[in-house]
């Protein structure tokens, strides 16, 4: 277990296999040893940038018990119980911390003196993929399907003005749709990845349709 921040780290072995598949798409299925461990590193410093604005989004806002957990499918943070108002904050910080770190590459990639450290084109290179990885994760978080951030922000959306059963069920019902949307989409695209994360999200929310509807 790592910790940052005094917040507690656990990292399951799915991440590991989920890193090694995410370097792989984006190396066009070629074994460049190299050039997947340097995307593997951009990927886990790009998630913990992500999972800590959950994180420390939360502690500003009082929550406590707060960690962090790396998976199979990316990661997730956990906290007390709050308010659906700042579980909305909290859900927003994510992909917002994401922009940020993008936006930061933007700035950098067109500075020379940060382009000319390391071995030629290196840093060229390392600043692209960041930008690259974090504006494709953040929004594809931003959509409204549940349990992304996008799904979270439209259910306690919801839940400011509707029961929290009631809020589920609109939220599932929306999520389900968009999987089939966003999911046949990526299929036809290639993207196999995503449409996999379309099929398991939309049999989550097939479950929490039956239990938010009984």
């Amino acid at each position: 277990m790592l910790s940052l921040f005094g917040i507690p780290i656990f990292i399951e072995f799915g991440f590991i296999i989920f890193l090694a598949l995410f370097a792989m798409l984006f190396t066009g299925g070629e074994i460049d040893l190299p050039r997947m461990g340097l995307i593997c590193a951009i990927i886990f410093f790009s998630l913990l940038v992500h999972e800590f604005g959950h994180a420390l989004t939360a502690r500003a806002l009082g929550c406590d018990a707060i960690r962090v957990v790396l998976v199979f499918f990316g990661g997730y943070a956990t906290h007390t119980p709050t308010t659906h108002g700042r579980s909305l904050l909290i859900s927003i910080a994510g992909p917002a911390a994401e922009i940020v770190l993008a936006l930061a590459g933007v700035v950098l990639i067109n500075r020379p003196a940060v382009l000319s450290i390391g071995p030629p084109g290196a840093m060229k290179d390392m600043l692209q993929l960041t930008i690259v990885l974090n504006v494709i994760w953040a929004g594809f978080n931003l959509i409204p399907i549940y349990p992304l951030d996008g799904g979270h922000v439209l259910f306690h959306g919801l839940a400011l003005r509707l029961s929290t059963q009631k809020s589920m069920q609109f939220t599932s019902w929306i999520s389900m749709i968009l999987c089939i949307v966003v999911g046949g989409f990526a299929y036809q695209r290639g993207f196999n990845f995503v449409a996999l994360y379309c099929f398991f999200f939309f049999m989550q929310n097939y479950s929490l349709s039956r239990e938010a509807g009984s």
